[in-house]
Parts: structure tokens; C-alpha cells; sequence
């Protein structure tokens, strides 16, 4: 109850303006500009992550660095926020696996502090 009171108490201006520094923060990231690799796991029914904020972002992101290599993404269906290994363990192991890959890769495509 004591959470919930207190969450009625805010001042949607404030949490409006919290909101918007948050994703703009996230948007406007200094290692985009650091060409180091990027990886996005989400999932459309994530309680806690926007979807839309974070394709948003991820396409921000992307039109940052110039090349859509550099940024990953991938939308898992129906996990939960941070579920996605339990759900979906073949699919998020085999995407990380390639980012990895992609990111340390000795022939001078990538140059990745992974």
C-alpha cells in the first residue's frame, strides 16, 4: 500500500520529465558514437521496457553509427523482462553467441572492448 500511495503522490509533470531524460539519455548514448557494438534483447510483452521507446531508440541508434551491423537487436515474443534465456534458451544463446562473434572478430571488421 505504502508503495502504491506514494506513486499516486508524484507529480506527473516530474515523472513526465524523469521519463523524457531517461530515453533521451539512452537515445543519445556517447558509445554510439564510439563505434562499439550494440546488442538489444526485448520482448513485446516486457512489463518494464517500452517497446516502442526502445525500437525507437535501437533505430535512433542505428542512424547514429551509419551501418546496422554495428547495432543488434532482437525481439523475443511473449517473455518477460529478463526471461528471455529461460524462454527461448537455443534462440538468445545462438544471438549472442553471433554477436560475440561479430564483436571480437580478428579479421579487422570489428574492434570491439567486449
Amino acid at each position: 500500500d505504502k508503495l502504491i500511495n506514494t506513486a499516486r503522490s508524484l507529480d506527473p509533470n516530474q515523472v513526465k520529465r524523469r521519463h523524457n531524460e531517461f530515453w533521451s539519455g539512452l537515445r543519445n548514448d556517447t558509445y554510439t558514437s564510439e563505434n562499439i557494438p550494440q546488442l538489444y534483447l526485448y520482448s513485446d510483452c516486457d512489463e518494464l521496457a517500452n517497446v516502442k521507446y526502445l525500437e525507437e531508440m535501437i533505430s535512433h541508434r542505428r542512424q547514429q553509427v551509419g551501418r546496422e551491423k554495428e547495432v543488434w537487436s532482437h525481439k523475443f515474443v511473449g517473455s518477460s523482462h529478463c526471461g528471455h534465456l529461460k524462454k527461448y534458451p537455443a534462440e538468445y544463446e545462438q544471438t549472442v553467441g553471433n554477436f560475440i562473434e561479430f564483436s571480437t572478430a580478428a579479421n579487422g571488421c570489428k574492434r570491439s572492448r567486449l
